[in-house]
């Protein structure tokens, strides 16, 4: 465990990358690194990660999904209803999410962040040799589902503490 002196956003990224996770730094929800090609400026590599965060001690620390990081993450949205618009505006996350387990059973346990809005990552180990897409909505034999969104190949996460 780390002690309160030592922690910066910085050291949590390297933690991250350290456990294999490609992570780069963010300005809100945003990539943050100059000529930045989003998530596919991501690294592994722990002194790449500290270099990164040199300039900007407390960037937030997004995570690029899919093989370059071995995870992908079920991205449960929730918002209060006056954040809500259009068609999706009845459905949440949750809701959906709580409906597809009724249908076909409860996910297994995982690793879970929540995030700002209070939705939740859930974090899951690619498959080998799958290559799972990001996509908004998840598709499902009986349609697709708002509120639910895959983060894999080409999409990120924001990971705590930011």
């Amino acid at each position: 465990m780390r002690t309160a002196e030592r922690f910066t956003m910085a050291s949590e990224a390297v933690a991250y990358a350290r456990q294999g996770w490609a992570v780069f730094p963010l300005a809100g929800k945003v990539p943050a690194i100059k000529g930045a090609r989003g998530c596919l400026d991501a690294t592994s590599d722990v002194d790449e990660v500290a270099e990164l965060w040199r300039p900007r001690p407390d960037a937030g620390i997004g995570m690029a999904c899919g093989s370059v990081s071995g995870l992908g993450v079920l991205d449960i949205d929730v918002k209060a209803p006056a954040l809500r618009t259009g068609e999706d505006a009845t459905i949440d996350g949750e809701s959906a999410l709580l409906e597809l387990e009724m249908t076909y059973g409860a996910l297994p346990p995982t690793l879970m962040a929540v995030t700002g809005t209070g939705g939740r990552h859930l974090f899951w180990q690619m498959p080998d040799g799958v290559d799972v897409r990001n996509g908004q909505g998840l598709r499902t034999p009986t349609g697709i589902r708002s509120g639910i969104d895959v983060r894999g190949t080409g999409g990120y996460v924001v990971l705590p503490p930011s």
